[in-house]
């Protein structure tokens, strides 16, 4: 098996990671302006490492850009390349079999 990777668990992603990026989006279009790391944290009410993992996350699926150091940098992607929920039902349904 050398040179193969076998995977033993399933790909989880946590039931919070569309409420992160509901509030980007909500946050986004009723201000017209990005929510910093610390507004998503109180809205959510999860820790700030946990945010900031639910932000790396939709940024590599290319849902929200920001940049790091950059306060307000946070939002949305106009046009996404990928729908969260039906990811999370792709990825469910994978999980099952």
């Amino acid at each position: 098996m050398h040179g193969q990777v076998e995977y033993d668990r399933a790909i989880h992603i946590p039931n919070h990671v569309p409420e992160t990026l509901a509030v980007v989006r909500k946050f986004h279009s009723q201000t017209g302006v990005s929510p910093t790391v610390r507004e998503v944290v109180i809205a959510i009410k999860r820790s700030t490492s946990t945010i900031h993992q639910d932000l790396i996350f939709l940024k590599l699926i290319g849902l929200v850009e920001y940049w790091s150091g950059m306060g307000r940098s946070i939002r949305p992607v106009e046009e996404p390349p990928v729908d969260l929920e039906e990811l999370i039902c792709s990825v469910n349904t994978l999980a099952e079999k």
